[in-house]
């Protein structure tokens, strides 16, 4: 993750864990640690784990009326989604196709994925 994303992450997640003391919905968000400058043993080793070239950088795993949950990326700048992460979404919404989709959010600051995350979990599409 670019050093730029990675300081909205984290005033993001201040935020979340703020509200999350003392609400569920908000205590299980979460993010994955994809990315970022790791060794050549580091890196393979997550992979052998399981970690996923293109998913996406944080999960909501809460459902709602209309979706399963909601993934969100976090981009700096004029950044689009890599071909990994639209694979990722092309390939998760594929796999479960006949059940509730996931709400899918690009966001350019902290405070925009905030209140993406808010909406959504007040059951906003």
């Amino acid at each position: 993750m670019k050093q730029e994303e990675s300081k909205m992450q984290v005033e993001l997640f201040n935020l979340i864990r703020a509200r999350g003391k003392t609400c569920e919905k908000w205590f299980v968000i979460h993010s994955t640690p994809n990315g970022g400058h790791r060794t050549t043993t580091t890196a393979k080793k997550m992979k052998s784990e399981g970690v996923l070239a293109g998913v996406w950088d944080i999960k909501i795993p809460v459902q709602t009326e209309h979706y399963a949950g909601m993934f969100i990326e976090m981009k700096f700048g004029d950044n689009k989604l890599t071909e990994h992460q639209k694979l990722f979404r092309e390939k998760t919404d594929k796999a479960n196709a006949g059940f509730k989709p996931f709400k899918w959010v690009v966001c350019y600051s902290h405070w925009e994925a905030y209140r993406k995350i808010e909406n959504y979990l007040k059951g906003g599409l």
